[in-house]
This record gives structure tokens, C-alpha cells and sequence, in this order.
């Protein structure tokens, strides 16, 4: 399912749940919040909600997010904590991106958005890495601002470097790796979010081609 799709899909999905309408027969829906409904209490305090905080104001289309949105955030940490074990690792990179490209298709939206999601997901993990993970006390905020100038985030720890190195490879499009992720939002398939090669110019010069995060 393409994200505008999955879009288009919430208000058709919300309106059967007012109708009580049998929805094994539709397409599902997994951002809705009556069949996955949020199993933390919301809570700015943890990591998650900081994330949760960082991401609403700084993509506005996003809305609200399900139990799936936990679940995959969970899931693409597991998958940090693996590249910091080996910082150069491509397939774990992989997989951390897969587990970003299913938690899109968990989030409600305003509207459309104009970034690709491919960017967002740099953005995302650019910012974990910079941040150890949302802590307490992390300026999330100020290292996207610095991203977005084409800056490094700020200082790294050898290891954070190291993945940080590896993220923009992804990024710019200098990864070897035979699999591909499409580069537009409306083209993303959660079974196929993999490795892209769609900018090829430096990270100074790729930021210029991105349309602004914070719209």
C-alpha cells in the first residue's frame, strides 16, 4: 500500500467503525486507534514520547499513532542497539530502515506530506543517533536544525560516528548495496523498504535538493 493510499484509506476505515460494519472484510488500518489502540500511557518522559513530541513538531502531517507505532519504534531500537555492536553492519541498517518504513504506515495525517519518507527516515535516525536515543535532556530539535543546514549534529562518540558515517552513505547514495528503496512516498511498500541509491552529491549539497522538514 502506497502512504497516500493509506491516507485515503483512514476516513473510509473510521467510517465503518461508526457503521459497526465487519471490517475482516476491508482493507485494514494501522493507525487506527479502536483496533490497535496505544498500550502506554502517554507519557513526554520516556523516550518514546519524547520521539512522539520531536516528530509532531517538526513534520506537521503527522496526527496520532497506534499500539503498532510502539511496536515498531521498539523494533527499530532493537535494531540500533545491533549497529552500535557493528556500526558498519548495512544489513542491520536495512532492517532499522524496514522498521521505519512500517511505522509510516502506523501514523495518522493531516494531509499528504511533500517529503518522501526516505527522507524523513534519514532525518529520524540522523537525530536518534545524535540524541542517544531521545534522552532526557537531548536537543533533538537543534540537531535537525543543524541536519538540515548540511552541519554534523554536534559531537559524536566514536561508535555514533561511525553510524552516523554509514546513515549519510545511505543518504547521499554511496552504499553498495544491491536493493533499493523507492524514493517516492507514494511508491513505499512496507514489505520493501530497503537500501536506496537516489542522491549521489554530497551530504552539503544533497540538503539543498530536500524539500524543508518542518512545513
Amino acid at each position: 500500500m502506497s502512504l497516500k493510499k493509506h491516507i485515503d484509506n483512514t476516513p473510509v476505515h473510521d467510517d465503518l467503525h461508526k457503521r459497526n460494519q465487519n471490517l475482516d472484510e476491508y482493507e485494514r488500518d494501522y493507525s487506527c486507534n479502536i483496533c490497535y489502540p496505544k498500550t502506554k500511557k502517554y507519557d513526554y518522559d520516556t523516550p518514546f514520547g519524547r520521539f512522539w513530541d520531536w516528530l509532531q513538531g517538526s513534520w506537521p502531517p503527522v496526527e496520532d499513532y497506534s499500539s503498532l507505532t510502539e511496536t515498531y519504534y521498539e523494533l527499530f531500537e532493537r535494531n540500533y542497539k545491533q549497529l552500535q555492536e557493528d556500526p558498519e553492519d548495512t544489513h542491520i541498517l536495512v532492517e532499522a530502515l524496514k522498521s521505519l518504513g512500517n511505522l509510516f504506515f502506523t501514523l495518522r495525517y493531516r494531509r499528504l506530506p511533500t517529503n518522501t519518507t526516505r527522507d524523513v527516515s534519514y532525518y529520524i535516525i540522523a537525530v536518534y543517533n545524535a540524541t542517544e536515543g531521545f534522552a532526557s535532556g537531548s536537543t533533538p530539535r537543534a540537531k535537525l536544525k543543524l541536519l538540515q543546514e548540511g552541519k554534523a549534529p554536534g559531537y559524536l562518540e566514536e561508535t555514533e560516528q561511525k553510524i552516523h558515517n554509514l546513515i549519510v552513505k545511505w543518504w547521499t547514495g554511496k552504499l553498495t548495496e544491491p536493493a533499493k528503496i523507492d524514493s517516492d512516498q507514494q511508491t513505499v511498500k512496507t514489505t520493501t523498504f530497503k537500501i536506496a541509491t537516489v542522491l549521489t552529491s554530497t551530504p552539503v549539497k544533497a540538503i539543498s535538493k530536500l524539500k524543508t522538514f518542518n512545513i
